[in-house]
């Protein structure tokens, strides 16, 4: 696995970066993700509360706070699990890609994207998450190693540093986009036109 993936791993694997779990700490955890993604997938964020997913995974709501801190940790652990995944679907297909940097990053990013709509109630939850009031851990500046990451996947070069600062704010083009998707302000043919449309502006004079 990339370092990059490594990093996400680890950092998914703690709930802060001093308190780690042990084994039956993690399975547990494991199986409250699990109840949690089931809920999400055919319930939406609403639909996703503490008390469901405790009586579903045969544990305390108090469990669910010690180990993810709240229910959007529940949802925003879940949404690192499946970016995981994806990021490793698109270092597997990196060299099906071609073109300049600006044309492989979109369209891996339009990858994800169409990975994202496939699974829309869990990506609308975990976006929602995201967003919410109560959410006091993550930001979305947070999430400048995933947009990285994202891009070195789409190259299929875990080392590549390139145009960060452009790839940073390529990522908060891509956040809003998935925003417009879970909404239905915008439909997918048109995000991931927006999203092609951002990176070719952005990235343009990058050249390795």
């Amino acid at each position: 696995m990339p370092q990059g993936l490594l990093g996400l791993a680890a950092a998914n694997d703690q709930l802060t970066v001093t308190r780690k779990f042990d084994a039956d700490e993690q399975h547990r955890r494991s199986e409250i993700a699990r109840v949690a993604r089931e809920l999400a997938r055919t319930r939406g964020y609403d639909g996703v509360t503490v008390r469901e997913i405790a009586s579903g995974a045969g544990v305390s709501p108090v469990t669910i706070y010690r180990y993810f801190g709240s229910k959007d940790g529940v949802l925003l652990h879940l949404m690192t699990e499946w970016s995981i995944t994806i990021f490793e679907e698109l270092y597997a297909t990196a060299d099906q890609r071609s073109g300049s940097i600006a044309d492989r990053i979109s369209e891996g990013m339009q990858l994800v994207i169409e990975r994202a709509a496939e699974e829309m109630d869990l990506l609308t939850a975990s976006m929602s998450s995201i967003t919410s009031s109560r959410n006091d851990g993550v930001s979305i500046e947070g999430f400048r190693p995933v947009f990285l990451e994202l891009a070195r996947g789409s190259l299929g070069d875990p080392e590549w540093t390139g145009a960060s600062g452009a790839v940073h704010i390529l990522g908060h083009v891509y956040i809003a986009c998935l925003l417009d998707l879970t909404v239905g302000r915008t439909s997918l043919a048109d995000v991931t036109t927006n999203i092609e449309t951002a990176a070719a502006l952005l990235l343009r004079d990058v050249q390795h």
